[in-house]
């Protein structure tokens, strides 16, 4: 996941927590799926989330206050300031929830209720983003204090808490024929079992820099990035570290109806040495339809948590970690779009193949203590379907319904002995309704996840289970000053369910935002 450039994923957990980052900071996300190894290196095996900051494109001050069930609260301001050629913007937000709940502990002989505790949480975040002609820069700042609840049926973490600090500073150009970014960033998670427990740190840094050049005259790009990371804290000797430098080649060659995209990156550090080739052809007969196929390689370097990080309990790192090799990714794809009277049309299907090696996964040993290893092969498929019908134009009033679904099958073990991927379902779904009268709208989303196997040796499932979230929303308007009002109530038939097993979630829930914006000519 980038944001204006800047990786958001954290070099020692690999995880990108967008929880973090206001929604109303945002202008634009890009999701590019499938491996994506030859073009962003490291970590986009299974695809690429590209955000962008939002520089308001006028000026003008904007607001939102938030409250919510489980004691959450929040507030945000966004101040823009722009012209034709020069863009700023500058985001403050604070928010904090008690995030307790009740829930039916399955430990339980009779299965009573139980208080969820210690997941009360606090957070604060500052941005600021500008840009003038082709150049753009950005500062960002994100800490949250929060505690870490256990599993249910366990008092270990009643008092574990964990601190999370990061800063991050970007600046790129982007140009027709020249793009490139850079940035640096730093990152301290803090980790506390008990009150009576010292603090244990670790601090990584992270400096990153690619950019792309188009040939002239020719349909080329050449591109290079580099990666610098280290690490150091409690229980990690010295101050290890990585240098990534990767180069890449690509073409785009179109032949009347079809183009053909090859791309080649060779990425280098340390012993590792990974090529990742990626073909795509698509075929467009006309605007409205479009047929694509892909196959490409991709691999993924351990995290610095994977390797190093042991303050948390019951966890154990493994330093002599192999890297991950995506050896086969396939897809084959098909869209599809038309318009009857007022109604539109739009239809997604792809069928995908894909083959890893070495696949990273945690394992829990006969001690309970749970530490990262390679695993053989991994081996999926599966289908994804969309569809979407809605007013053809924009209108005062429409409405709008989508259905997605995806089927797929996964295989993860050594040689004959392999089970389905752990909390991967073979099957999930969701269908929305939206619709709209003049400044007043409304939703509905049902979501469906299958059931899915804990443990690698598939002894043990969680059932499938169905939510649905209502949503409504309302505009004022007077003048410059615009005014919006929105509520949401999720799960709300209150099904008791587990997105990991023994970590229970909230039963029905809701949230209420106001939002307000004055232009200033």
């Amino acid at each position: 996941m980038l944001l204006d450039g800047a990786p958001l994923n954290d070099p020692l957990t690999g995880r990108a927590d967008l929880s973090a980052i206001p929604t109303s900071t945002l202008e634009l996300g890009t999701l590019v799926q499938g491996a994506s190894s030859q073009e962003f290196g490291s970590g986009a095996g299974a695809g690429v989330l590209i955000l962008t900051s939002r520089a308001g494109r006028g000026t003008g001050v904007s607001g939102g206050i938030r409250m919510g069930s489980f004691g959450g609260v929040g507030v945000d301001v966004q101040a823009d300031a722009a012209d034709e050629k020069r863009r700023l913007g500058l985001s403050l937000a604070a928010a904090r929830a008690e995030n307790d709940f009740p829930f039916r502990n399955p430990l339980a002989a009779t299965g009573g209720r139980e208080l969820r505790t210690n997941a009360d949480a606090k957070s604060y975040h500052g941005a600021i983003h500008g840009s003038s002609g082709p150049l753009f820069g950005s500062f960002r700042f994100d800490e949250t204090e929060r505690g870490v609840p256990g599993r249910a049926g366990t008092s270990l973490f009643d008092e574990a808490r964990a601190q999370d600090l990061f800063w991050n500073a970007a600046a790129g150009l982007d140009l027709p024929a020249v793009r490139g970014s850079t940035s640096y960033g730093w990152h301290r998670l803090g980790y506390q079992s008990s009150s009576s427990d010292p603090l244990s740190v670790q601090e990584v840094r992270q400096f990153r820099a690619a950019g792309d050049v188009r040939v002239p005259a020719t349909p080329l790009t050449l591109g290079i990035r580099v990666t610098r990371e280290s690490v150091k804290g409690s229980e990690i000797e010295g101050a290890p570290g990585r240098t990534v430098v990767g180069g890449r080649l690509a073409a785009a060659l179109a032949y009347g109806q079809f183009r053909i995209d090859p791309a080649l990156a060779v990425d280098v550090t340390g012993g590792v040495v990974a090529a990742s080739p990626e073909v795509s052809l698509a075929w467009a007969p006309n605007r409205d339809a479009q047929l694509w196929v892909r196959a490409g390689t991709g691999f993924r370097l351990p995290t610095f948590g994977d390797l190093y990080f042991s303050s948390q309990y019951q966890l154990r790192p493994n330093p002599n970690l192999e890297a991950e090799r995506i050896s086969f990714d396939s897809e084959l794809g098909v869209s599809l779009r038309t318009t009857v009277g007022t109604t539109r049309f739009e239809a997604t299907a792809s069928m995908w193949v894909r083959r890893t090696e070495n696949p990273i996964i945690w394992l829990s040993s006969s001690a309970a203590l749970w530490s990262p290893k390679n695993v053989g092969e991994l081996r999926a498929r599966g289908l994804d379907t969309q569809v979407e019908l809605g007013t053809a134009e924009a209108r005062t009033s429409g409405w709008r319904a989508q259905f997605a679904a995806t089927w797929q099958s996964s295989r993860v073990g050594f040689g004959a002995n392999r089970n389905p991927l752990p909390y991967e379902p073979s099957r999930s779904g969701r269908i929305s309704l939206e619709g709209w009268v003049g400044a007043t709208g409304a939703r509905i989303d049902v979501r469906h996840t299958g059931s899915r196997t804990t443990s690698l040796a598939a002894t043990r499932s969680l059932v499938g289970f169905t939510t649905v979230d209502l949503s409504a929303r309302h505009h004022l308007g007077t003048g410059s000053l615009r005014i919006t009002l929105i509520g949401r109530l999720e799960n709300v038939l209150d099904r008791q369910y587990q997105l990991i097993e023994l970590y229970p979630e909230p039963g029905r829930h809701f949230t209420f935002r106001l939002e307000a914006r004055r232009d200033i000519q």
